[in-house]
């Protein structure tokens, strides 16, 4: 473990919902944390409550290449990951499948099912 020795943890999705409530939660234990979003801005504020515990990537689970940059630059800086709390995700309406968007379904499939192997990877 890297200059601490608290396990450090990496969460994807981690500017709202589960993903935030998460890090609050292991912050709270002491971890160590790598938190990625799409929506930095809202990880700024949290990361200013422990800074020397939380480091904030700005990143999008879709883009493979972004995702390996990312990963990379937490293990440099950071250390090796210990745990991946892979929670980045979306989904769109209840409709019946017949009047749901192809590029609605799109988008939930390169988060959802792409995003989380990049990211596993």
């Amino acid at each position: 473990m890297h200059s601490s020795n608290k396990p450090l943890i990496a969460i994807t999705g981690a500017s709202a919902g589960i993903g935030a409530a998460t890090a609050r939660r292991f912050v709270k234990e002491g971890y160590r944390l790598a938190l990625m979003a799409r929506r930095i801005e809202r990880l700024v504020e949290f990361q200013a409550e422990c800074p020397d515990r939380i480091a904030i990537y700005e990143m999008d689970v879709r883009a493979s290449d972004e995702v390996a940059k990312v990963f990379k630059e937490i293990e440099q800086k950071q250390g090796s990951i210990d745990a991946l709390i892979n929670n980045a995700g979306l989904g769109f309406g209840l409709e019946p499948a017949y009047q749901g968007k192809i590029e609605e379904w799109d988008q939930c499939v390169q988060t959802n099912i792409n995003g989380l192997l990049y990211c596993t990877q």
